[in-house]
């Protein structure tokens, strides 16, 4: 077996092109590399002082794997748990996780299934073993599915999430900015859920936890319970994920398309609600690292996610909002995928004038910051502190870390290290701004769409 051994102090430096846990979480003071026998990539991250311990299993595929009808992901994210095994009901191993304490979650993004969990040290082995036999081995009989399908449709799993003008908002931008491709496809369940069959599910499984090792990364983070990496490898090596022998092939995803368009709702209530876009269908960890940095030299540095209940009210610095105490939220974010990225601005404003200022607005930020017009030293150093803050505080934590890493190790986000994000330049930041510029934008609006600015019109004024 192959593996590399890092041992260091405080974990300060890159593993596998990420920064490793922060000095908050506190004295790490083992790291592990490595591969299982049948293929499958192992992190380990040891901090004795933390109080929590997660293993997270990220397995390539979610919603853009093309081969299965669509919707079968988000099937599959919550049969996967539920379903038994040759040694086990869906109840016993609900029973015997709670009787560890432990906590299991799965979630299905549009390139990965990722399952975590997290329980005490000295129960953490035995739980993420009844999870990796509930993700390898089960059944997946058809009366598992054919219940978790009715449980989807009865809670309207789509129609509830799409209640979030949020998630609605990069739903929609996803599809018009990728309506050719993989990544404009939902995550979430489609109201004809009957064209989900067992066969699917089965397919879907079979691609990806029953293939190729290369597929799935198992990353241990926090007061783990090994005592040396090599414990860590073997426990891997001899749970169901580690010794199942995987003969497949590796999923491989069409090539993205960024295409551009636009998606315009008319939707009753008092505000205006929508997304501008530019991206590309090429990424590279510098390019990434770069539109990192320019959302942060906009004034947004968490990525906006499918989150449900109220938006957060956010100034977007650097814009120069016209009609200002009209818009109520205006955030620059970033959207990294393995093959294509977007720069975005979210926005929530009082009414249709006051949206089309904002994007207005936005897209000549943009086009400032193209022509280098707008990019003081003093603001590119500010953004990348920015960044490398908001990096470190999400991968600070014991799951934050193995949750990112393990997605990162199967291919389903590019890496962006430390020293990328430190090397971005005032040059840099324009180079992609201008690139991005270039591209068709994508605009949504939901809300009033009178006043609303078209997407030919934002290209045009675009036009360096």
């Amino acid at each position: 077996m192959q593996r590399r051994l890092l041992s260091t102090a405080t974990l300060a430096e890159p593993l596998f092109g990420l920064p490793t846990l922060s000095a908050s979480a506190a004295s790490a003071s083992l790291s592990a590399a490595a591969a299982t026998p049948n293929g499958v990539s192992t992190i380990l991250a040891s901090a004795p002082s933390s109080g929590t311990s997660t293993v997270s299993i990220a397995v390539r595929g979610g919603s853009r794997l093309s081969t299965v009808s669509a919707g079968t992901a988000a099937v599959y994210q919550r049969v996967a748990l539920q379903s038994a095994t040759p040694s086990a009901s869906a109840f016993r191993r609900s029973r015997a996780l709670e009787a560890l304490g432990a906590t299991a979650s799965v979630t299905t993004t549009r390139e990965a299934t990722l399952v975590s969990v997290s329980a005490q040290p000295e129960n953490l082995q035995p739980a993420f073993d009844l999870v990796a036999d509930a993700l390898v081995n089960s059944s997946l009989r058809e009366h598992e599915v054919r219940e978790v399908l009715h449980q989807l449709v009865d809670t309207g799993d789509a129609a509830d999430a799409l209640a979030d003008p949020v998630a609605r908002t990069l739903e929609e931008l996803n599809a018009a900015a990728f309506r050719y491709g993989e990544l404009g496809r939902s995550v979430y369940l489609a109201p004809n859920a009957d064209v989900v069959s067992t066969a699917d599910v089965k397919a879907f499984h079979a691609q990806t936890v029953g293939a190729s090792g290369s597929n799935t990364a198992v990353v241990a983070a926090g007061a783990v319970p090994f005592e040396t990496a090599e414990a860590f490898v073997q426990a891997v090596s001899a749970s169901a994920l580690g010794s199942t022998p995987k003969t497949g092939a590796k999923v491989a995803f069409a090539r993205s398309r960024y295409t551009g368009g636009e998606t315009r709702v008319s939707v009753g209530g008092a505000e205006s609600y929508g997304a501008l876009a530019f991206g590309s269908a090429s990424v590279s960890e510098s390019s990434a690292a770069a539109i990192q940095v320019l959302a942060a030299v906009l004034g947004g540095v968490d990525k906006l996610s499918h989150v449900r209940g109220p938006v957060a009210s956010q100034s977007l610095v650097g814009l120069k909002l016209k009609n200002n105490a009209a818009v109520r939220v205006a955030r620059a974010f970033a959207s990294i995928y393995s093959d294509a990225q977007l720069l975005g601005f979210f926005f929530a404003a009082q009414n249709g004038d006051a949206f089309r200022g904002a994007v207005n607005s936005a897209a000549e930020s943009i086009k400032q910051i193209a022509l280098n017009a707008a990019l003081p030293a003093e603001a590119i150093a500010r953004a990348r502190n920015a960044v490398l803050a908001a990096q470190a505080d999400a991968l600070g934590s014991a799951a934050g870390f193995s949750a990112q890493t393990a997605l990162e190790l199967v291919g389903a986000s590019q890496k962006v290290s430390v020293e990328a994000i430190r090397k971005v330049s005032a040059e840099d930041v324009a180079r992609v701004a201008k690139e991005l510029a270039a591209a068709k934008p994508t605009v949504v609006v939901l809300g009033e769409i009178s006043s609303a600015p078209f997407a030919d019109e934002i290209a045009q004024a675009l036009k360096l």
